[in-house]
């Protein structure tokens, strides 16, 4: 897979194909608000894009969205911030819940550490990581200038042994 580019990411999120709630979304949506818990009244979306899960969280939460590209971000509705999920521009303990959906199986090994990091550094309380799970990333490889890229710019397959290991080396206080 292609090393990590910033500029090269900004461009593929960028682009202009936002706007549709999919048939996982909507299946995250529906899980995600099962398992909100009352007292996360604060909510940051790592990785929001243009809002089809963020918009559509309760309406008695604060839900702020940071994504990477502003063109995404124009279509959101609720409270939105350009940022980058390895340097998100927010405080320590910020939000009760901390959400990144669909996000992390985009960076590599060693940069996913660092999202997942500031991810446990801005949230006060509780954590939501969803990924695609044992997905097979051969069946959605393309060739591109500079090597083999996922259709998706997925870089890893998540099992749940991996899942677990994603906040074991942090060092989490309460």
């Amino acid at each position: 897979m292609q090393a990590y580019d910033q500029q090269d990411e900004q461009a593929y999120y960028d682009r202009a194909a936002w706007g549709v709630l999919h048939d996982y979304q909507r299946e995250v949506l529906t899980d995600l608000c099962a398992v909100l818990p009352d007292d996360a009244r604060t909510v940051l979306d790592v990785g929001c894009g243009d809002g089809a899960i963020t918009d559509r969280l309760p309406a008695d939460r604060f839900v702020v969205g940071v994504d990477l590209s502003p063109v995404a971000l124009a279509g959101l509705k609720r409270p939105g911030v350009v940022g980058s999920a390895l340097s998100l521009p927010m405080k320590d303990r910020a939000f009760d819940l901390v959400m990144a959906n669909d996000v992390v199986e985009h960076f590599s090994p060693e940069h996913r550490a660092g999202v997942l990091a500031e991810i446990a550094r801005v949230a006060d309380r509780y954590v939501v990581v969803t990924v695609p799970f044992t997905e097979r990333l051969a069946n959605g490889m393309r060739v591109m200038p500079g090597g083999p890229v996922h259709r998706n710019r997925h870089r890893d397959s998540f099992d749940v042994a991996t899942v677990r290991s994603f906040f074991r080396d942090l060092e989490l206080t309460a």
